[in-house]
């Protein structure tokens, strides 16, 4: 679902439960453009299989937020530095 000002939906479309993440983030980027919806203009919310090089730049300068995936070195850095500071504060 597309929301526009946080909450009006102006578009959506239902998906497969097992369709590809990577396959709908190219189809509704392709969508928004067609739209004129462009860079600076969204956040997407997805999972962590968006999570790759190409969709990233499909993503066009817009926010995204999802959990990172193990395979990005970082995440599991940033786990362990939470687990470890959460220890520390009980």
């Amino acid at each position: 679902m597309l929301c526009a000002n946080g909450n009006i939906p102006i578009f959506g479309a239902g998906a497969d439960g097992n369709a590809s993440d990577k396959a709908l983030l190219t189809r509704i980027s392709q969508d928004m453009r067609k739209r004129g919806i462009g860079k600076d203009r969204f956040l997407y919310v997805a999972d962590c299989a968006m999570v790759t090089k190409d969709n990233l730049a499909l993503l066009d300068g817009n926010r995204f937020v999802t959990r990172l995936p193990f395979s990005c070195g970082e995440a599991g850095g940033v786990v362990t530095e939470a687990v470890t500071e959460d220890a520390s504060l009980s």
